[in-house]
């Protein structure tokens, strides 16, 4: 199994949710998190996913409410052999992620400020992504 960086605009919703699914599902911690924006949105959420996130997450069983806000660090990519770009390529500039070994761009919707439903459509999203990305 790969060691994989999910990474996003904020790292509170879509990457939180692929790192917590990628840890449970795989057994162990071969995954992290983290965002281009986030700390942005650290203090806002007191270092935490959004609540809507950990909800839908709890619904599958899976706790991400320990999972911390981290904010991208070139450095990161140099812990991993895959980084699985969560938002837009805009977003996330294919020049920020040089010397990746493998890059993966998966867009999904951002469920922030989304209705539950939005929540649960981009958390069964991941879920798959996730699944896909367990048989590399």
């Amino acid at each position: 199994m790969k060691k994989t960086l999910f990474i996003c605009g904020a790292n509170i919703a879509r990457s939180q949710m692929a790192e917590g699914y990628y840890n449970y599902l795989a057994g162990k911690n071969l995954a992290i998190s983290a965002g281009v924006e986030a700390d942005k949105y650290f203090e806002k959420f007191n270092g935490h996913p959004i609540p809507e996130a950990i909800e839908v997450m709890k619904e599958d069983g899976v706790n991400i409410s320990k999972q911390l806000v981290k904010q991208f660090q070139k450095e990161m990519i140099n812990k991993v052999d895959r980084v699985v770009v969560l938002c837009s390529e805009k977003t996330c500039p294919q020049e920020l992620l040089e010397g990746a070994k493998e890059i993966v761009y998966a867009h999904v919707s951002d469920p922030y400020l989304q209705p539950i439903e939005k929540v649960r459509e981009a958390r069964n999203e991941i879920r798959e992504l996730v699944k896909k990305l367990l048989k590399d």
